[in-house]
C-alpha cells in the first residue's frame, strides 16, 4: 500500500506537468519533468473519482484513492473454488454421460437422463463465477495501471447495451429451449413395434 500511494503522488505531479503542457507550455524542464512521471498517471487519474483537480487532492482523498487499489478480496476467494468446484463435476458428468451412451439397464438410463438435466446450469454457473473473478480482480483499472474506470468513456449508448443484453438472452433461451426439446424427444418411450413373425414350413 505504500508503494501505491507514493505512485498516487508521483501521478498527482505528472497530472499537474500534463496541465501545464496542455495548457501550452514550451519549457522542456517541465517535458522532461513529466515523461519521467507519466508512468504514474494513472494512479494519479484515480483521484477523479473523488476530486475533479486532482492536482490539489486532499490527504483523506488520496486515502480514498489507495483503499480502492485494495479491493476486499473475500468475494474472490470465495468464487474462486466455487468454480472450481463446479466445473469439475460439470466437466466429470459430461465425460460420463459421453461413455454412458451405450445400452444400459433401465435405472441406469434414468439417473444418466436426471444427471443429464440438473447439470444443464453447471457449466453457466462456472463460468459466471469464473467471469465475477476476472472482472473483479482487475478493478479499478479499465487499463491496468493506465486508465481508471472512474473516467473511462465508452462510445456504447444505453440502448445499445440493453440491446446486447436482450439479444444474449434471447439466444441463449433459444439455446435452452432446443436442448429441452431434443432431451424430450430422446427421453420420451415410444411404443414397442410389433415383431413380424413369419411361419416357416
Amino acid at each position: 500500500m505504500v508503494q501505491h500511494e507514493e505512485r498516487i503522488r508521483n501521478g498527482m505531479k505528472a497530472y499537474s506537468l500534463l496541465e501545464q503542457l496542455r495548457s501550452g507550455s514550451t519549457d522542456q524542464a517541465v517535458r522532461d519533468q513529466f515523461n519521467s512521471m507519466k508512468k504514474d498517471l494513472g494512479y494519479g487519474l484515480l483521484l477523479k473519482r473523488y476530486t475533479p483537480n486532482v492536482a490539489d487532492a486532499t490527504e483523506a482523498q488520496i486515502q480514498q484513492a489507495n483503499q480502492r487499489l485494495h479491493p476486499a478480496c473475500s468475494a474472490a476467494v470465495l468464487c474462486v473454488p466455487y468454480h472450481g468446484g463446479v466445473w469439475l463435476p460439470a466437466s466429470g458428468n459430461h465425460r460420463a454421460l459421453f461413455l454412458e451412451c451405450h445400452p444400459q439397464p433401465h435405472w441406469r438410463e434414468k439417473m444418466a437422463s436426471a444427471r443429464a438435466l440438473y447439470g444443464i446450469p453447471l457449466p453457466w454457473i462456472a463460468v459466471e463465477a469464473g467471469w465475477f473473478v476476472a472482472e473483479y480482480g482487475r478493478q479499478p483499472w479499465a487499463i491496468g495501471e493506465v486508465l481508471p474506470t472512474a473516467v473511462a468513456n465508452s462510445s456504447l449508448t444505453a440502448g445499445d447495451l440493453i440491446f446486447s443484453m436482450v439479444l444474449i438472452c434471447g439466444l441463449y433461451t433459444l439455446f435452452l429451449g432446443g436442448r429441452i426439446v431434443l432431451n424430450v424427444q430422446v427421453c420420451t418411450p415410444r411404443p414397442k413395434q410389433p415383431e413380424n413373425r413369419s411361419l416357416s414350413l
